[in-house]
């Protein structure tokens, strides 16, 4: 009995083997197949993102230039409406400069881009 179970065991390797084997080539015909029709997709999906892309720095160039003349607007509301903090500021009061930022951000709820908002400014109180 030992020889034959020992004669089975062995048929039953060679046959998962020989299984193995098959599915490993398929396998991997398969996967190069699969890996073919990835690539093509992946060159549409670039091209398309690519477009999308482009589409969207132009959107976003011209809201940041919509932007910059909204925070222009307020500041120039924020300065008319304070021009006694102004004089200050020009008469070496420097902390002023932090209120006036707040008082854009204030106007802007909050969503004007801080550099933005520090670099206009700085050109409007010299």
């Amino acid at each position: 009995t030992i020889s034959s179970s020992t004669a089975t065991a062995s048929a039953a390797v060679s046959h998962l083997i020989s299984r193995c084997s098959h599915r490993s080539r398929f396998s991997r015909n398969r996967h190069h197949r699969r890996r073919d029709s990835r690539s093509r997709t992946t060159t549409v999906v670039a091209t398309a993102t690519a477009t999308a892309t482009a589409a969207a720095t132009a959107a976003a160039t011209a809201a940041a230039t919509a932007t910059a003349t909204a925070i222009e607007a307020a500041i120039d509301d924020i300065l008319a409406a304070n021009a006694d903090k102004v004089e200050q500021y020009k008469g070496g009061k420097d902390k002023l400069f932090g209120f006036f930022v707040g008082q854009t951000m204030k106007a802007m709820q909050g969503k004007a881009n801080p550099a933005v908002v520090n670099q206009i400014l700085k050109d409007k109180l010299g």
